[in-house]
C-alpha cells in the first residue's frame, strides 16, 4: 500500500494506546476475572478483545487501502477535443438578476480581462432558473445579455450537484466535466478524491481546522499555447478557442 495514503500521525496513535488500555482495563481484565474458573476464559476474552483492540487498526487500513484504489481513476480524461467560439459555466449558479443586462459592471472587469485572454468569443454564467448570464465584448467593452436558455452547447459543470460525493467512510469523490448539452455526453471530465483522518486523529485534529489528503490524478499535455509543465482547468484541455476569419 502506497504510504502516501495512510494519514495517522503519533498523537492518533498515541490515543489508540490509550483506547487499548482502557479496554483491557474497563472491559478484558474484569472479564478475565468473571471466568477464571472457566476452561474457555482465554477464548472468550480474545473473541471479545481482539475485535474491541483491531478496529482503530482496521478502519486506517480501510479507509486508507480504499483511498489508493480510487485515486487510480483520478486525473483529466479527454475523450474529445472540440473547437467552440464559447462556453458555459455551472460549477457556480446564479440567481437571476434584473438589473445586469448592459455593460459589465467595474469590479467584474479584471475577470473578464482575464477570460479574454484564454481566447473565447463568449462566456456564459448558468443560472439556476435554467437561464444564462452571457458576456461577450461589443463595441470595446464586455455586455452582459441575460438569456433564458444558454447559448453555449458545451457546458462546464461539476460531476455531482452535491459538489463532494460520499464513496465510502471519510471518502469523498469530487471533481468537473465538460458536457454536449445537445447529447449530454461527455467528453471530458477531471476527477479527484478526498480522504479525511480516520477516528483516533480526527479526535484531536478537529481542533486545527480541516486535515485531509486529496489526489487530483496527472493531466495530459494541454493545447498550444499553452504551457505544458502547468495544469489548466479542465475546459482548458477540451474546448479549443475557434480561431476567427
Amino acid at each position: 500500500m502506497n504510504s502516501h495514503s495512510w494519514m495517522l500521525t503519533p498523537i492518533g496513535i498515541g490515543i489508540i494506546g490509550i483506547y487499548s488500555a482502557l479496554i483491557g482495563v474497563v472491559i478484558l481484565w474484569p472479564l478475565y476475572r468473571l471466568l477464571r474458573n472457566s476452561r474457555w476464559k482465554r477464548w472468550v476474552v480474545s473473541i471479545v478483545g481482539f475485535p474491541l483492540l483491531a478496529a482503530p487498526w482496521a478502519e486506517e487500513v480501510w479507509i486508507a487501502w480504499h483511498f489508493k484504489e480510487a485515486c487510480k481513476d483520478a486525473g483529466v480524461k479527454v475523450v474529445r477535443r472540440v473547437e467552440v467560439e464559447g462556453y458555459a459555466n455551472g460549477t457556480s449558479q446564479y440567481e437571476r438578476q434584473s438589473n445586469e443586462a448592459g455593460p459589465l459592471f467595474k469590479e467584474d472587469q479584471s475577470r473578464q480581462l482575464d477570460f479574454e485572454k484564454q481566447g473565447y468569443r463568449f462566456y456564459e454564467d448558468l443560472l439556476k432558473d435554467g437561464g444564462a448570464r452571457h458576456l461577450e465584448r461589443e463595441g470595446g467593452q464586455m455586455m452582459v445579455t441575460i438569456l433564458d436558455r444558454p447559448q453555449a452547447r458545451y457546458h462546464y459543470k461539476l460531476l455531482d450537484p452535491r459538489h463532494e460525493i460520499p464513496i465510502g467512510r471519510r471518502l469523498e469523490k469530487f471533481g468537473r466535466q465538460i458536457v454536449d448539452s445537445e447529447t449530454n455526453e461527455i467528453i471530458g471530465s477531471d476527477t479527484q478524491f478526498k480522504r479525511y483522518p480516520s477516528t483516533a486523529d480526527a479526535l484531536w485534529l478537529q481542533f486545527f481546522g480541516p486535515s485531509l489528503l486529496i489526489c487530483e490524478g496527472s493531466a495530459p499535455k494541454p493545447p498550444a499555447p499553452l504551457s505544458p509543465e502547468l495544469r489548466y482547468s479542465l475546459y482548458r484541455y477540451v474546448l479549443i478557442p475557434k480561431k476567427s476569419n
